[in-house]
């Protein structure tokens, strides 16, 4: 049997490459089941114009959304705009009856690397460039043009953990978690996050660091949209740890 142009559109797939990895299998069952929600309503490209939306009316909350962009799942756009990353990889649609996204100008600040999207850094220079310009001009004027301020390019990702990629990618989530969560974090404010990771993670009688459980304690303060970390807690649980912080109070 041969699928019509609107059977298609009411299929998508899902690739075992993605779902079946550690780093999906470790969310929250809620997390998952939203990343499924939204991999179905998308367009032939992968773009979702109404993922909080969505994520409401499955009964799915805004922190599941927020830990699939920290784990890398979907990628947050322009106007509340997401785009699932591995989309290409989940779904093969034929050109004769796939329909373009109408959000043309966000895919174009994408590229493809293995079936996988990611932002154009080219795309990023550029945007970043006219932004710092317009930020020069705005101050020179707000101040009388007594002269140009000096605008720092945004930072690159770092490398924090060099002899352990898993770690390294383990703490960059937990930074990009913190700027999700409206709590961006200083260099000063990453040097103690490394200093208590060291402290919390110790190996008995040595100097050196348990990476797994390291990776375990990040995990948890991401899964959970803690601020700060904190011992492993062996049982899973979404309330705030002793010394934590309320974010509902906040």
């Amino acid at each position: 049997m041969k699928w019509g142009i609107a059977d298609m559109a009411n299929r998508r797939m899902f690739s075992l490459d993605v779902v079946d990895t550690d780093i999906f299998l470790d969310m929250p069952t809620s997390t998952q089941c939203l990343y499924f929600q939204l991999g179905m309503r998308a367009d032939d490209d992968g773009f979702v114009s109404s993922p909080k939306r969505i994520t409401t009316m499955v009964g799915c909350n805004a922190d599941d959304l927020k830990l699939l962009i920290a784990k890398g799942f979907i990628i947050a756009l322009e106007d509340g705009i997401i785009v699932i990353r591995h989309w290409k990889q989940n779904n093969y649609i034929q050109n004769d009856r796939r329909k373009d996204t109408i959000y043309q100008s966000q895919l174009e600040a994408l590229t493809v690397n293995n079936g996988i999207y990611e932002m154009d850094t080219k795309c990023i220079h550029t945007v970043s460039e006219a932004d710092t310009q317009d930020s020069i001009d705005k101050n020179s004027k707000d101040k009388g043009s007594k002269g140009k301020d000096s605008i720092k390019p945004p930072k690159r990702s770092t490398t924090y953990f060099p002899n352990d990629e898993s770690l390294n990618q383990a703490f960059l989530d937990y930074l990009e978690m913190r700027k999700q969560i409206k709590k961006p974090m200083t260099d000063r404010a990453v040097e103690l996050a490394i200093k208590k990771l060291e402290e919390l993670s110790a190996l008995p009688f040595s100097n050196s660091m348990d990476n797994d459980l390291a990776i375990r304690i990040l995990n948890q303060s991401v899964m959970n949209s803690w601020q700060g970390l904190f011992p492993l807690k062996e049982q899973k649980t979404s309330s705030t740890p002793q010394g934590g912080v309320d974010w509902s109070k906040v």
